[in-house]
């Protein structure tokens, strides 16, 4: 029998969070002490949007380790998804105090500002998590968290050509992510190059039909394209395989 911690250590490395999550669930009941399997649940929650539980994993792997950089990042991702702004950037602020180096806790901090920004428009958040990504890659080059962070942020703020430039270098390193795939995604639905956009997401849907992200990106392009129906069958799609995240059934009615 495979362990079921290796399998979801496995399928959270190429970022296939949905194909984790029932193998990390079972690692926490088997190694109920593991620090690294409640992070790694943790995480994988966070990705999956569903951020209470993602809270609740986070807490349980601080109580195994209140000065582990790596649960401290996913208690702070957590609560930034919850929209729990200043404890968000405390927990992240104290991993950075720990260890002011950390590529993990830089862009977690920026991935904070970004989820601040979508609430209030605020661009000299974007200004500041596209700083803070730039100190991450100072420190870790080719590190693909950075890289897709800054893409999105410099996508959000406008700056359309720099993100596309990050984003092919991120996918160009791991083209069969899907965390590059919808970035680069992303980067061509903001400068309205529909027809590269939509290329990609029909391969990650193909590549994954199982998880809700690549439904969400191909959903994101048909609404710029004003396809309502279609985007809206896409979210309502997206919730059906991601059940536990209210969110996409929220966005999918709201279409």
């Amino acid at each position: 029998m495979q362990d079921p911690l290796a399998q979801g250590r496995y399928f959270a490395q190429y970022d296939r969070d949905a194909d984790a999550l029932p193998y990390l669930e079972q690692a926490v009941q088997q190694y109920p002490t593991s620090l690294e399997a409640w992070v790694l649940l943790s995480n994988a929650r966070s990705v999956l949007r569903n951020f209470f539980k993602a809270d609740a994993a986070a807490n349980q792997a601080l109580s195994l380790g209140s000065q582990s950089l790596e649960a401290l990042c996913a208690k702070a991702r957590a609560l930034g998804g919850l929209r729990q702004f200043q404890p968000a950037f405390g927990m992240v602020d104290r991993a950075l105090q720990i260890n002011p180096r950390s590529e993990l806790s830089l862009v977690v901090k920026s991935n904070i500002f970004a989820e601040a920004w979508k609430l209030n428009k605020d661009k000299r958040q974007l200004s500041q998590g596209i700083q803070l990504c730039d100190s991450a890659l100072q420190f870790a080059p080719n590190y693909i968290y950075a890289l897709t962070s800054k893409s999105r942020l410099l996508a959000y703020a406008g700056r359309t050509k720099d993100a596309l430039a990050v984003a092919r270098a991120a996918f160009e390193m791991h083209p069969n992510s899907l965390l590059t795939q919808a970035t680069l995604s992303l980067c061509f639905t903001v400068a309205h190059n529909f027809s590269e956009a939509m290329r990609i997401a029909e391969g990650m849907i193909a590549q994954s039909p199982g998880d809700f992200r690549g439904w969400v990106t191909r959903g994101a392009i048909f609404s710029e394209m004003g396809q309502r129906g279609r985007s809206r069958s896409d979210w309502m799609h997206a919730a059906e395989l991601n059940p536990e995240n209210p969110e996409l059934l929220e966005e999918a009615r709201a279409i």
